[in-house]
């Protein structure tokens, strides 16, 4: 009879498979950085991106959920800054204009 020895489970020469991450996500993340270099309509670009990328991680299950969510979050804050500057920029230009229309007006007089 022959015995036969085990030095116990047989042990796998092949690495377990990476998944890879989404590039889309990728992008988003990278244009929600670069669009604070004020490169213009990058913050849209980095939400748009930022959407495909998670509906892409949810149908193929990618990695990158958190890249593209940084991305996202960083495409709505210029975004938003985007509007407070412009809105910033309205307010003072009507401004001016409302004290130069009228040139001969050298004071106002306030009734209380």
């Amino acid at each position: 009879m022959r015995e036969s020895y085990s030095n116990g489970p047989m042990m796998s020469n092949t690495w377990p498979q990476a998944t890879r991450t989404n590039p889309l996500a990728i992008a988003a993340l990278i244009c929600g950085i670069v669009q604070f270099a004020k490169v213009p309509l990058l913050d849209v670009v980095a939400v748009i991106l930022g959407h495909k990328a998670l509906r892409q991680i949810r149908q193929t299950g990618e990695d990158g959920y958190g890249l593209a969510k940084a991305g996202l979050i960083l495409g709505y804050i210029g975004i938003a800054l985007d509007v407070v500057v412009g809105v910033v920029l309205i307010l003072l230009l009507t401004r001016h204009s409302a004290v130069t229309a009228c040139p001969h007006i050298t004071h106002v007089r306030c009734f209380s």
